[in-house]
């Protein structure tokens, strides 16, 4: 028989609970909700308040103006674009319908099969170069973005279960998910394998040495992404001579530059600058000492200042519309290394002293003095989540939408010249952004068929299969869906039995045992209960003040030195040995003590360098 109160019999735990599932009286709704259930969710529900709250509105601050012009060669024909305000509002009924609660619930979405979505109103501002003049125009309605159910502008958010069972809700509500043609959808957790993010994974892989005549099988990847998720991937190969090149992923094409191009056209530094800089802990390395200084050398045959290294790079890709037309080649290649080159650094210095990290730690790799990161253990990978991947969509979205207004109004200027009239009505923007429309197509095919469309790829290695439908066959199947994780379905189809092992990284972060039987084995993955996914990125400045004050060297070491790197940036140096170990047994002190100068979400990694010369470490 079993006991009355099941609770007793179970360890004094304060998770998970079933406390629930074992009252007697199931007619009276608890006060509150459970806290347990709602932290399945809370991933999800966090990361779309994310968007909504502090992502969403920073759009105008984190999509560039778009300048063109009306008129070939005519300066005062030239105008640029900004998306000056973006609001959110809440769901709402139909204009059509009359009622007294103009307010929107997600059961009337379910049982009318609609979409549970929320009005996006932007305000664009477009100025004359020439007199300053402006038009600005808010556009009402111009997305209709799904909305996650308890996300913060869901009109459920905050209510009891009393109040949630008014409204046809379950009583235990945890949201997360979106609601497309009256069903329910989930994006669920997605390992962006590529690798983690402002982080320099050191690879062998042969297909590189297919992909260009003189490559070596190693080299790093990166997946750059600044505070506002805007990506960029990159890759650093070694040639047979030992020199490096860099691989741009631009619009799913690939773009090889050398190293010391780009470098050069980031700074004003001498060769003997750059040359201390990128040889920096390698002097017992002669083949690396004669490889940098080939490269340099390459660049004397031609004038090697950096603005004309600009000035290439500018020549080579400015077709991908990076700047306006009249603008020289140096600005283009400024603007291409802004957009494209290292986005999560803002210093131009700070993006050379990475190049000449990622060149140190290439060469070791190549000549086996440095170990190779593993691609398969969840140390290497990132999370992609529902409003991060939002984010990234809203980004592309403004700046194809920017291209389309600005040919529009350069279409209908070109009809009014031909009619003999040469003036831009102040009307222009208006009648331009009321042509287009409303643009609903990509946030609604997302939700409804789970694939991905853009133009630029947002860094991902798949665009199908990202939402999938939220079963409720029972409700531990459906809670299952919000604490899953899957590798993508690259993976499906590879024969290699790697990426499906439990590797030791993963004890405590994923679970052992819930994985299904068939071709998702191992891919398909779970969550441990006490995992808590970071949604928003920490403000590290005051740990760098930190780290200076308690002996970290700026960017001046000595041979056995290690650098210490924080989101991809190198604040500087720290001797081997004792000092290492002791800063960091100080930062996971202060750690765990709460301070606010280390945030608790803090990795704290300490790869010493090799006690023995040719031994292979973690990182050089």
């Amino acid at each position: 028989m079993a006991p009355k109160n099941l609770e007793t019999f179970l360890p004094d735990v304060s998770s998970p609970s079933i406390k629930q599932t074992s009252r007697v009286n199931y007619g009276k709704l608890p006060e509150d909700k459970n806290k347990q259930l709602k932290f399945i969710s809370d991933t999800h529900v966090q990361s779309f308040d994310w968007f909504l709250e502090e992502g969403l509105p920073n759009i105008p601050n984190s999509v560039a103006p778009y300048e063109f012009e009306m008129e070939a060669n005519n300066d005062q024909m030239r105008f640029r674009l900004e998306v000056e305000h973006i609001e959110v509002g809440q769901p709402t009924l139909e204009s059509s319908i009359v009622c007294k609660d103009r307010r929107l619930f997600p059961s009337e979405c379910r049982q009318k099969k609609t979409d549970y979505t929320a009005p996006v109103h932007v305000t664009f501002n477009l100025i004359n170069l020439s007199s300053g003049e402006s038009q600005v125009v808010t556009k009402k309605d111009l997305l209709q973005m799904p909305l996650m159910v308890m996300s913060s502008k869901c009109h459920l958010r905050g209510l009891s279960p009393e109040e949630l069972v008014a409204r046809k809700e379950d009583h235990f509500e945890i949201g997360g998910y979106f609601i497309a043609s009256g069903n329910e959808k989930v994006i669920r957790l997605l390992n962006m394998n590529r690798t983690r993010r402002n982080f320099p994974l050191g690879l062998r892989r042969n297909g590189w040495k297919r992909r260009r005549e003189g490559y070596t099988d190693a080299g790093l990847m990166i997946r750059c992404m600044d505070n506002w998720e805007r990506t960029s991937n990159m890759n650093v190969h070694v040639t047979k001579t030992n020199e490096m090149e860099v691989v741009f992923y631009i619009q799913k094409q690939l773009f090889h530059v050398p190293m010391m191009t780009v470098v050069r056209a980031l700074t004003s530094w001498t060769d003997l600058e750059i040359y201390r800089e990128f040889m920096q802990t390698m002097s017992d390395e002669p083949n690396y000492d004669s490889a940098v200084k080939r490269m340099l050398k390459k660049l004397v045959k031609i004038q090697h200042h950096f603005l004309t290294q600009a000035k290439f790079l500018g020549q080579s890709f400015r077709i991908f519309d990076i700047c306006p037309a009249w603008k020289s080649d140096v600005e283009a290649g400024q603007a291409f290394l802004k957009r494209y080159c290292l986005i999560y650094l803002n210093n131009d210095e700070d993006k050379v002293r990475a190049f000449a990290l990622m060149a140190r730690k290439a060469f070791r790799i190549s000549h086996n003095t440095c170990a190779t990161d593993d691609i398969d253990s969840p140390e290497s990978h990132d999370v992609l989540l529902p409003g991060h991947l939002f984010q990234s969509m809203t980004l592309e979205f403004f700046e194809s939408y920017q291209r389309s207004v600005s040919m529009i109004m350069a279409k209908e200027y070109s009809k009014q010249l031909e009619k003999g009239n040469d003036e831009v009505g102040q009307n222009m923007l208006s009648f331009a952004i009321n042509k287009i429309g409303n643009m609903n197509q990509h946030f609604k095919y997302l939700i409804a068929t789970g694939n991905l469309k853009t133009n630029d790829g947002l860094g991902m290695q798949q665009l199908a299969g990202i939402v999938v439908g939220a079963e409720k066959i029972n409700f531990a199947r459906f809670y299952s869906h919000f604490r899953c994780i899957h590798r993508g379905a690259f993976f499906m189809e590879m024969r290699a039995t790697s990426p499906r092992k439990l590797s030791t990284a993963a004890w405590g972060f994923i679970c052992p045992v819930h994985t299904p039987d068939g071709p998702p084995c191992g891919l398909l993955n779970h969550l441990a209960h006490t995992v808590r996914i970071n949604v928003k990125r920490e403000n590290t400045a005051k740990l760098e003040e930190l780290l200076l004050e308690i002996g970290v060297k700026p960017f001046q070491a000595n041979e056995f030195d290690v650098p210490v790197i924080i989101d991809g940036k190198q604040i500087g140096w720290i001797a081997n040995g004792w000092r290492a170990q002791a800063v960091e047994k100080y930062l996971r002190r202060l750690k765990t003590s709460s301070s606010d100068r280390v945030p608790d979400t803090l990795e704290i990694v300490h790869c010493p360098a090799p006690e023995n010369k040719g031994e292979a470490v973690m990182f050089p």
